[in-house]
C-alpha cells in the first residue's frame, strides 16, 4: 500500500505543475487534492507526521 501511495502522490505532484488544459480547467485542482491526500495518508502510515 505504501508503494502505491508513493506512486500516486508522485504522479499527482508532477501532474499539477503542467499547464491547465482548456478542456478541463478543474483537473489541476483535482490533482492537487489527490496529491495532498495520498501524501498525507502515506505520511500517517509511515509515522512521518
Amino acid at each position: 500500500i505504501d508503494v502505491l501511495l508513493a506512486l500516486l502522490a508522485g504522479y499527482f505532484l508532477e501532474a499539477r505543475d503542467r499547464p491547465v488544459p482548456n478542456s478541463s480547467p478543474y483537473v489541476r485542482m483535482h490533482q492537487e487534492w489527490y496529491a495532498q491526500a495520498s501524501w498525507s495518508w502515506l505520511a500517517s502510515r509511515r509515522c512521518w507526521s
